[in-house]
């Protein structure tokens, strides 16, 4: 196995590199996505810890600085402008769940006007699941659909 793996690698392609250009928020972009990370760990965090809202589970692991590891996903994607409350809180699995399996015909703005109790059910990674908001968030979620419609 050795030599096979040896070989191998002596045929392996050389890695290259290029530089290319990226776009970043900035500004009041950057800021809002601060306010974000601040609003979702006040809303999210309980005696377990800070809770991905999908999977009610406390987020796998704490940076060195001892803050939770989580993803902040923007929910509502077609909104004019960048609302700090436009965002949730997710551990790294459901994250990429959401923004790469979201079933395409989800109309979370319905869902949220029309939410009934503190979770809206999605179809993501095939199967379905539930997000929690507290109400707080259903609250300011729903202020900002009202804004951006006027």
């Amino acid at each position: 196995r050795s030599k096979r793996v040896k070989e191998q690698a002596d045929e392996a392609p050389d890695r290259f590199f290029e530089i290319r250009k990226r776009s970043v928020p900035t500004g009041a972009s950057a800021e809002t996505k601060n306010l974000a990370t601040k609003y979702l760990i006040q809303e999210y965090t309980h005696e377990e810890g800070l809770l991905c809202q999908i999977c009610n589970k406390e987020v796998p692991f704490k940076l060195n600085n001892g803050n939770f590891y989580f993803e902040k996903v923007r929910f509502l994607d077609n909104l004019k402008r960048d609302h700090q409350y436009n965002f949730i809180a997710l551990c790294a699995n459901h994250s990429a769940m959401f923004q790469y399996t979201l079933d395409e015909n989800e109309n979370l703005v319905d869902k949220i006007k029309n939410i009934k109790s503190n979770n809206i059910k999605i179809k993501i990674g095939q199967s379905l699941h539930k997000i929690y908001f507290t109400n707080k968030h259903i609250l300011d979620l729903k202020a900002i659909i009202e804004s951006e419609n006027k």
